[in-house]
């Protein structure tokens, strides 16, 4: 598997949820999008053979999705 494009699902299915991850998101409280995409920058630089991000387009506010 060499790409996981923004998949919060996927990376706790690999187990990438609490192993190694500095700032772990929570499901037992909102995250904003900072904290989120915080989250996901330090899984694609940790597990680089496995996560990648990549912006597939921007919402009608101009946020990357």
């Amino acid at each position: 598997m060499k790409k996981a494009v923004l998949g919060l699902a996927l990376a706790a299915t690999i187990g990438l949820g609490s192993a190694g991850a500095s700032a772990a998101v929570g499901y037992g409280e909102y995250q904003d999008l900072k904290q989120v995409e915080a989250q996901l920058k330090s899984w694609a630089e940790k597990h680089s053979q496995l996560v990648e991000l990549d912006i597939i387009g921007h919402s009608a506010g101009g946020r990357s999705i």
